[in-house]
């Protein structure tokens, strides 16, 4: 058990390919806004991220928290990382296509970023290491883990922890499965393979490994991976609850858009199992929240079918709702989607990708489904049968009261990050 060893503000080099802010609408950067929140009423925190539109809109909201550093790079705005989502034409994809080709032999396009991107902000980091002093170097997601080679090299006595989101190659892995274009999904198997050996090479150097669930370590640790590894609990959001708008035939599904993984697997299950659904229930209704929805989503709405885009406050969709979907046929990581749901006292139907790393019971805090056959019935099942509907809803809501602390981890990785820089200390002396 880690002993509290933190007794002086602690100055932490965070590097992240996003700035948080309060509205950012993916989960991994809600996490870190309020991780930043947290961890910056105790310590000193300096942020290296690239430019892009949406960092240097974030800068403004959280630079009152810490030091926010955005790197230039020499193409500017226009990288893969950085490109407007409007225009992108044949030039992204063939630059696209370059990347995947040569990131497993070349670490640094691991990270999904140009070279010029990768040398100026490894320019910055070298300055900062040189001219300032820092206790740890916290890398967050794996695609930071590419300047791990030069913290290390620069400075050895300095402890490096890398927050894993995910099992970036399990990611990887099943984004190139779900390819039903031959060519495609070789060259995302190629990338797939060649990120792996990276991920895991550069995790092993690590001093200690953060992740969401132990779902996660065990896939690190059948890759490999033995590097000193902590479970970390996510920040749940508090949204507003509606009283007395429930509507008893109607779904939701809530997540960012912009990820492959979300809006494929909600048109699928729009052509498939909720056409089924509205056989059988007419007045059904499907809400789809999150920003960025692309137009293969949006042109199927219809007067059943609600893509919202981007919401201030999803509250009143989690009030209006009466069951929450997660129909993901492929993905990585802990899902805050899930999560949030189930906190709102909303039953989950979801796959086995969905729910991994929610160790709750089958049937009682959640429903897990193996085709689309059961997707179908599990929920005609769960809007026919009310009082089913609501015990499933209050079992979530429980598990998730009782099992996720967001406090006890920031305490705890305050406690780990003491003991680091002790024990690097003693071996530098």
């Amino acid at each position: 058990m880690l002993k509290c060893l933190v007794s002086v503000i602690m100055k932490i080099l965070l590097i992240s390919p996003y700035v948080p802010y309060a509205t950012i609408p993916h989960a991994g950067g809600s996490y870190l806004y309020h991780y930043i929140s947290k961890m910056a009423e105790r310590n000193e925190i300096t942020l290296v991220s690239p430019y892009s539109y949406e960092n240097v809109r974030a800068k403004e909201e959280i630079s009152n928290l810490c030091r926010v550093i955005l790197v230039h790079s020499f193409a500017g705005l226009d990288s893969p990382t950085t490109v407007k989502r409007e225009g992108r034409g044949y030039t992204y994809s063939i630059r696209r296509v370059i990347h995947y080709a040569i990131a497993p032999i070349w670490h640094p396009a691991f990270m999904n970023a140009s070279l010029s991107d990768y040398l100026t902000r490894s320019q910055v980091i070298s300055r900062l290491l040189h001219q300032e002093h820092f206790d740890i170097a916290e890398l967050q997601w794996a695609k930071s883990l590419v300047f791990e080679p030069l913290i290390h090299k620069l400075k050895p006595n300095i402890p490096i922890v890398c927050l894993e989101h995910d099992a970036f190659f399990q990611y990887l892995a099943r984004w190139a499965s779900s390819e039903e274009n031959v060519m495609k999904r070789l060259v995302r198997n190629w990338y797939s393979r060649g990120c792996k050996s990276i991920e895991i090479k550069r995790l092993a150097n690590c001093d200690a490994v953060l992740s969401f669930s132990d779902n996660d370590l065990g896939t690190l640790n059948e890759a490999g991976v033995s590097t000193r590894f902590h479970i970390i609990q996510p920040s749940i959001e508090k949204w507003s609850f509606i009283p007395d708008i429930r509507e008893p035939h109607s779904l939701l599904f809530f997540g960012s858009m912009a990820r492959p993984e979300n809006w494929k697997s909600i048109v699928k299950f729009i052509r498939g199992p909720f056409q089924q659904i509205k056989d059988r229930v007419p007045d059904v209704k499907f809400y789809i929240v999150g920003a960025f929805p692309p137009a293969q989503l949006t042109r199927l709405q219809e007067q059943s079918i609600y893509v919202t885009g981007w919401i201030d406050d999803p509250g009143q969709f989690f009030s209006r709702a009466s069951i929450f979907i997660a129909p993901l046929k492929w993905g990585g990581g802990l899902k805050f989607k899930v999560l949030q749901a189930m906190a709102m006292g909303l039953p989950v139907i979801g796959t086995k990708i969905a729910m991994e790393g929610i160790n709750g019971r089958q049937g009682k805090d959640f429903v897990i489904v193996n085709s689309e056959v059961e997707m179908v019935e599990q929920v005609l099942k769960l809007i026919q049968d009310t009082d089913l509907r609501i015990e499933i809803g209050l079992n979530a809501q429980r598990f998730i009261k009782n099992k996720y602390n967001y406090d006890r981890s920031i305490k705890l990785i305050e406690n780990l990050y003491g003991e680091l820089v002790q024990m690097k200390k003693a071996a530098y002396i």
